[in-house]
């Protein structure tokens, strides 16, 4: 009978092994599963880190980027690209520093991806900082003609005179006559100082200082006349760039097409009429200047900057008439947004709903897409998706406090009371007077 009590006895030790062993993998798993969990978590949270930071420049939102941005908590593979948004912050608005730009410009260098793009910026700083050895071991990696030319010609007008030659004869747009007419003008070449400014200006060329050498040019070949009047293209040139005077920039614009009718062509200044035209309610002056524009036919930037027009003057009913015709195209996201805020505002619930929501297919990570997805829903009374729109708009803009406190409103007018106080107290400064204000007002605290 003994083996029989042996194999009994083999037996508990196999289920007690066992068990043992599945309760180890059962462990294994489970951690496992937070490992990958908190992977997962840490992934999300560096790509909407990114998110912010991407938003956060589009709109100019420095200083959450200078204190909030927590560059550490990235993946590595993301760092070059959190440092160059950490360069673009501080190397753009008030308490601008060009040394923490640098080092993070640097650091972004390190991604092949981005080296290109960040030389270009750095170079500036170094011309800044009169930095000359960092500028030539920078310089090769520019990889752009016309900003090596503008570097070099500060110190060697020869070498940049010899680059200037090798730019082939497609790449000569406004910039290179701009920065030939200087380097020649510096030579003393005043007979081709004028010719490249004369070129510069059938190109468009708006810059002041390129006027000035036309001017200067003028006057030392003895062409006083022409000279003089350059000099009054340059003065009001500077003058419109300079004034902040509504009045008097409409009659620099004015004075400017006077003394050339190449202005009149101009659509970068025909923009800026029809935006101060706008500002000032001179409603028929400005329509005539619209239906100057041929909006399809306009380079990206252009058109760009004529929507900005339109939606910082709310010609919202302009807006949908000039884009809901667009065929052919995709429409960008600016159009997009300023399709979905205009139809919005002229209460055309039913575009509206269709255009926000084809934009929030197309950028699903648009926050300003996201908000008024958020308001045409609320329009459409759909207010729980409004809502969890709007959390996601403010997830990707966490510092806009006005867009909290209209999360809270709607919370509060379902009688939830507790989300409410957690959307504001999720807030970069809980306390903000504003939101301290609104909980004041609705017994929050």
């Amino acid at each position: 009978m003994q083996p029989t009590i042996n194999n009994k006895n083999a037996s508990l030790r196999l289920k007690k092994s066992l068990t043992l062993y599945l309760t180890n993998k059962t462990v294994l798993y489970i951690l496992s599963i937070i490992f990958l969990s908190s992977c997962s978590e840490q992934k999300n949270q560096s790509e909407l880190l990114l998110i912010q930071a991407q938003h956060a420049i589009a709109e100019q939102e420095y200083s959450w980027l200078r204190t909030q941005f927590k560059i550490d908590t990235l993946e590595n593979k993301n760092k070059a690209h959190g440092h160059l948004y950490l360069a673009q912050a501080w190397n753009s608005g008030l308490n601008r520093d060009i040394l923490k730009a640098k080092s993070h410009y640097l650091a972004a260098m390190q991604n092949p991806e981005l080296e290109t793009q960040s030389a270009r910026a750095l170079i500036y700083i170094l011309k800044e900082l009169n930095n000359w050895s960092e500028i030539d071991l920078t310089l090769p990696l520019v990889h752009d003609q016309l900003i090596t030319i503008e570097i070099l010609m500060q110190k060697d007008l020869n070498r940049a005179l010899s680059l200037l030659e090798q730019v082939p004869v497609d790449l000569r747009d406004h910039r290179y006559h701009t920065l030939a007419a200087q380097i020649h003008f510096k030579k003393n070449d005043f007979s081709n100082a004028y010719k490249h400014t004369t070129s510069a200006k059938t190109l468009g060329s708006l810059t002041p200082a390129n006027y000035y050498i036309n001017a200067q040019s003028l006057m030392q070949m003895n062409q006083v006349d022409t000279a003089t009047k350059a000099m009054q293209i340059f003065t009001h040139l500077k003058s419109l760039n300079e004034s902040t005077n509504t009045n008097e920039q409409l009659s620099d614009l004015k004075m400017l097409y006077q003394l050339d009718s190449i202005f009149n062509q101009n659509t970068a200044l025909k923009l800026r009429e029809l935006n101060l035209l706008m500002q000032l309610k001179q409603t028929v002056k400005a329509t005539s200047i619209m239906n100057q524009i041929d909006y399809r036919n306009l380079k990206s930037k252009p058109q760009s900057n004529f929507i900005n027009i339109l939606l910082a003057n709310q010609a919202y009913q302009q807006i949908s008439s000039t884009l809901l015709p667009i065929d052919h195209r995709p429409y960008s996201a600016q159009e997009h947004l300023a399709l979905c805020i205009s139809l919005v505002k002229i209460n055309a619930k039913t575009k509206a709903l269709n255009f926000c929501e084809m934009g929030m297919k197309n950028y699903p990570q648009h926050g300003k897409m996201s908000y008024w997805y958020a308001m045409v829903l609320y329009l459409n009374q759909q207010q729980q998706l409004a809502d969890k729109k709007l959390h996601e708009a403010i997830k990707y803009l966490p510092w806009k406090v006005s867009w909290r406190i209209q999360l809270a409103e709607s919370l509060l007018s379902q009688g939830l009371t507790s989300q409410a106080k957690t959307v504001l107290h999720n807030a970069l400064d809980d306390e903000n007077q504003t939101i301290k204000h609104f909980k004041r007002n609705n017994g929050l605290y």
